[in-house]
C-alpha cells in the first residue's frame, strides 16, 4: 500500500504518513492522499511567496540605487552648471578686455591716441 501511494503522490507519502494504520482502508488512504497533496501545494505556495519576496527585495534595493544615483546625477549637473556660469562670466569679462586692447591698438595706430598705454 506504502509503495502505491508513494506512486501517486510521490516520495513525501513516506515522510507525511504518521503511521501504517491510516492506509488500512480506502477512506483512510484517500484522506491521506488528500491530505498529501494539500501540502505538497502548500509548500509550493510557500516557496513561491518567499521567490516573490526576494524578488519583491531584489527590486526594492534596485529602486534605492537608482535614487541614490539620480541624486547624485542630480547634484553633479547642478555643479556642472554653476561651474559653466562661471566660465561664461570670465569670458564675457575677457571678450570686453580684448574689445577695449583692441580699439586701443587701433587708436594708436591712426595715431589718435597721443599717450602711450600704460603697463602693468
Amino acid at each position: 500500500m506504502e509503495a502505491l501511494l508513494r506512486r501517486e503522490v510521490g516520495d513525501d507519502a513516506t515522510r507525511l504518513v504518521d503511521g501504517k494504520d491510516v492506509l488500512a482502508s480506502w477512506r483512510g488512504r484517500a484522506q491521506t492522499i488528500a491530505l498529501l497533496r494539500e501540502r505538497r501545494e502548500l509548500d509550493s505556495a510557500r516557496a513561491e511567496a518567499a521567490a516573490g519576496a526576494a524578488a519583491l527585495e531584489e527590486e526594492r534595493k534596485k529602486g534605492l540605487a537608482s535614487t541614490a544615483r539620480k541624486r547624485n546625477l542630480e547634484s553633479e549637473a547642478r555643479s556642472m552648471r554653476a561651474k559653466m556660469a562661471a566660465l561664461e562670466e570670465r569670458a564675457g569679462e575677457q571678450e570686453k578686455l580684448l574689445a577695449t586692447l583692441r580699439s586701443t591698438a587701433a587708436e594708436r595706430d591712426t595715431g589718435k591716441l597721443s599717450e602711450p598705454i600704460p603697463r602693468r
